[in-house]
């Protein structure tokens, strides 16, 4: 079991199967680190910093990450449930998902450019007023997944499904969709398609 007490800087770390349900990791720094396998649901990460790490088949549900930075972050077949990423450092965002379960996050107001989001489960999670251009959503099912009033320009949303996109308050231009889920761009617009 890994201690965490008393230490602010962990670099160049393989850490599995760490159990902090209802922990703290608050100002620490992590870098070059892998998680593997780690329960870190409930957990307060305030204030501290993730740079160039990977979190495989994590479970991150409530997790605090007010002022949390994340630079170079990937989540491989992670859970994330309930998490608020307007509460994290706005200076330090950038993180990739692939195969996760994201549920019941905001992403409102954020500066997502060329985020990926490849394969994952993305439900009821918010994304108003966000910049999203350039990102991938490939493969992705993204039921009661909200958009509103944001840029999706030049995104990707291939073989992506249950999306609910409405062009008229959303920029998608040069945004990529494959048929058939494409074809629910067209519901805001109460036309008949035989």
């Amino acid at each position: 079991m890994v201690d965490f007490t008393d230490i602010d800087y962990v670099d160049n770390e393989e850490i599995e199967n760490f159990q902090g349900h209802n922990d703290s990791m608050i100002r620490m720094n992590f870098s070059n680190t892998i998680f593997r396998g780690c329960d870190f649901s409930g957990m307060d990460f305030f204030e501290t910093i993730f740079e160039d790490c990977e979190f495989h088949e994590c479970n991150l549900s409530v997790t605090n990450i007010q002022h949390t930075g994340f630079r170079g972050v990937i989540f491989r077949d992670c859970k994330l449930l309930s998490l608020d990423f307007t509460k994290c450092d706005q200076f330090i965002v950038d993180f990739d998902f692939k195969k996760c379960l994201i549920q019941g996050c905001s992403f409102s107001d954020m500066k997502l450019n060329r985020l990926k989001f490849l394969e994952s489960t993305i439900t009821d999670c918010d994304f108003f007023d966000s910049n999203l251009q350039s990102a991938d959503f490939k493969g992705s099912d993204l039921y009661r997944t909200n958009f509103q009033n944001t840029d999706l320009r030049k995104a990707n949303f291939e073989n992506a499904k249950n999306y609910t996109i409405n062009p008229g308050v959303n920029k998608v231009e040069k945004a990529i969709f494959t048929l058939p889920d494409a074809m629910s761009l067209l519901n805001e617009f109460k036309i008949i398609i035989k």
